[in-house]
């Protein structure tokens, strides 16, 4: 990479690094906001006037360092900017506010998620406003939120729980991350609209146009999965895809069309680019051509809310229009690092975004790779040759973003070519009408006669990805991969892509060294999984209990019926530590009596013996006496308010207690004040997570 030619590049590592730094190190959210535009200021006098005029010319990188800390103390202090006031330690507030609905609220079944701006409190207390809460207000038939609604409310507002569970998804970083400080629910008739003030003039324009479309969609027949994927797919709203769907196109890998970004707006400026050819004749043609391209982008973008994927996309193929057109900047790398940085001026939390790490890695896999890989077959035939293309523009897309999709989703599709060849097709046609469809919405017999032929590309178009979706191999799943495993695969693929590319011999040996790496690390990784034996007593919440027993890659889950009946909360609790120990998915009921030699487990009524170690799971207030105490290692409290620890004592024989959660805060407390006092060791679930004992 020639650096020279790509200061964006150098620019963007540093920049997100001050960012990530914020994030992560409490101390630059305390230290005072005055501080860093004056560290700024010294680092470049230092860099720009002093070090010039006092150091020899061997040692001017010296300068690239002070600018490079220099760049990463911007990146703090742009953080800092958007996010005043991330340093709040108020765990919990109560009381009346007066908010602003700073978002689009989305839809659940019981209740509205808003996220508010908080302006003003209407009681004595006293600290600083929580700023950005997401509140969960319960559906109420007269009052129906929209952006910029000024909203009277009376709420506990909390911070974020954590994980409470080992590998669990983090709410409280995810919202951080969105400048989020704190929850709520907001109960029926605890809320009053009392006026509209939207913070933004442009984005409520946008919200209130794409709801006209999708009201204009439903009246013209669309209904179901075509509304759903069609809302999706043309303008950016995804809150009514119900989960078979998305699990359809997830096993494809066909998942991205349903989120509005780089693909949805590449096809409008392919479409616009193809319809304004005719301007490439001169100069002033060709700037006459941008800026229609823009004003296109950014009408879509418009079109589907500004909703932050769509705003990534634009601002990307924004600046590639801008380098390509005007022809002021030839290099890809460098547009694509000057989009980003732009981004993160805007939203510095985009740099912990899904969306935004997938569709740059994508971009960047068709930037590096997509020039190589169509260069090695030659196709006369014209409708071959751009289905060749098209499987190129898949395989480099998929070279840039499945590290880091397998990351996070855990699944690799083995027919995303097929799957995307097929979105290919269809999602350049369906969006081209979706975009029709709007501008002829208002003419009723027109719009009807579009709106059909959409309705049909979309029924055709779900109905070819089920298909693909239950093909025999459709997808490795319960893919575990670390951050330093994704970094290592990138290394091996930029190693092994140089080689090919200039078949020099040097670069053979760091690309087999990446690889040995990885599978040094995969080996280790099986070599754990096969020889662990463990104990997991989850935290899923009061009053329920989940308790895993595993013995090298088997394992039996214990659970209470309910549980079993509403597994969403379950898969939250326990899926990504379940895919990291090298374990299948095993939620079926635990009868009364069990036992399994493989795994060394026996079970009797609540009564466990593991590899040994016997543990009592008490989920009532009975004891059943015997003529002496039943000896046992550990007992498991779950559902029990009120325990007789005495009486208790007298029945089971004990070293250890866990409580789970109980729901009744203050008898668990008296419970642990008790055992405490007979010098019994317990552990609190709901207080410090889970407990996971390794044998």
């Amino acid at each position: 990479m020639y650096w020279s030619a790509r200061p964006f590049v150098r620019i963007f590592f540093f920049f997100a690094a001050g960012i990530f730094l914020f994030f992560k190190i409490d101390f630059f959210r305390d230290t005072s906001l005055f501080i860093f535009p004056v560290t700024i200021f010294i680092l470049l006098f230092i860099a720009y006037l002093l070090l010039p005029k006092r150091l020899p010319f061997n040692w001017h990188w010296i300068k690239g360092v002070v600018l490079a800390i220099a760049l990463m103390v911007t990146g703090v202090f742009v953080a800092r900017l958007h996010y005043p006031l991330q340093e709040m330690s108020a765990q919990q507030v109560k009381g009346s506010f007066l908010g602003i609905v700073s978002n689009q609220p989305s839809e659940t079944e019981k209740s509205l998620k808003v996220k508010v701006e908080v302006v003003k409190k209407l009681d004595s207390l006293s600290g600083k406003l929580p700023g950005y809460v997401l509140l969960y207000f319960e559906k109420d038939s007269v009052n129906k939120l929209h952006y910029g609604d000024v909203v009277l409310f009376s709420a506990t507002l909390k911070t974020p729980d954590g994980p409470s569970n080992p590998e669990e998804f983090n709410y409280n970083w995810f919202l951080k991350a969105r400048g989020v400080s704190l929850v709520g629910f907001v109960p029926r008739g605890s809320f009053r609209i009392v006026g509209n003030k939207p913070p933004n003039r442009l984005l409520a324009f946008a919200i209130s146009l794409r709801q006209k479309i999708l009201k204009a969609l439903k009246n013209n027949g669309l209904s179901g999965d075509e509304y759903a994927v069609a809302a999706a797919i043309v303008l950016g709203y995804d809150d009514m895809m119900d989960d078979a769907i998305r699990q359809n196109y997830q096993r494809a890998g066909a998942m991205h069309v349903l989120c509005v970004s780089g693909l949805h707006v590449g096809v409008i400026y392919l479409v616009m680019m193809t319809l304004l050819q005719f301007l490439n004749k001169s100069k002033k043609g060709k700037i006459v051509k941008a800026i229609l391209l823009l004003l296109s982008v950014w009408m879509y973008a418009l079109l589907t809310g500004l909703a932050p994927s769509v705003m990534r996309a634009t601002v990307m193929i924004s600046f590639i229009i801008i380098g390509n057109e005007v022809e002021r900047d030839k290099d890809a790398y460098n547009t694509l690092a000057m989009s980003a940085v732009f981004l993160l001026l805007y939203n510095p939390g985009f740099l912990f975004n899904v969306g935004f790490q997938l569709s740059y890695a994508a971009v960047l896999g068709i930037v590096t790779f997509y020039r190589p890989l169509v260069r090695l077959l030659y196709v006369k035939n014209l409708i071959l040759r751009k289905a060749w293309e098209a499987t190129a523009v898949s395989l480099a897309a998929q070279l840039g973003a499945f590290p880091v999709a397998a990351h996070y989703f855990h699944f690799f599709p083995t027919w995303f070519l097929l799957s995307n060849l097929i979105v290919m097709v269809f999602s350049t046609v369906i969006i081209s009408t979706g975009m029709l469809f709007a501008a002829v919405s208002w003419i009723p017999v027109v719009s009807g006669g579009v709106a059909f032929v959409l309705s049909g590309l979309i029924y055709l178009m779900n109905y070819l990805i089920e298909l693909v979706g239950h093909l025999p191999w459709s997808g490795v799943e319960d893919l575990w991969f670390p951050w330093f495993e994704v970094a290592f695969v990138y290394l091996a693929v930029l190693f092994a892509f140089v080689f090919l590319q200039k078949k020099e011999p040097k670069f053979i040996i760091p690309f087999l060294s990446t690889a040995l790496l990885l599978v040094l690390f995969q080996v280790g990784h099986r070599y754990n999984v096969l020889t662990q034996h463990k104990i997991i007593v989850y935290n899923v919440g009061k009053k329920h209990s989940a308790i895993d027993f595993v013995n090298g890659n088997n394992h039996v889950l214990y659970c209470d019926s309910v549980l079993l009946k509403e597994p969403k909360g379950l898969e939250y609790a326990t899926d990504n530590l379940r895919i990291k120990l090298g374990l299948k998915k095993n939620t079926k009921p635990l009868p009364a009596n069990f036992s399994n030699g493989k795994l060394n487990l026996w079970v009797s009524h609540n009564i466990f013996v593991f590899n040994g170690m016997s543990v009592a799971l008490i989920d009532d207030d009975s004891f059943v006496s015997g003529s002496k105490p039943l000896k046992v290692d550990w007992v498991i409290f779950s559902g029990s308010r009120k325990v007789d620890v005495d009486k208790l004592m007298q029945t089971i024989s004990f070293k250890r207690v866990i409580i789970e959660p109980m729901g009744y805060h203050k008898g668990t407390e008296k419970l642990i004040s008790r055992l405490s006092a007979k010098g019994v060791r317990v552990y609190n679930v709901e207080e410090s997570g889970a407990f996971v004992y390794n044998f």
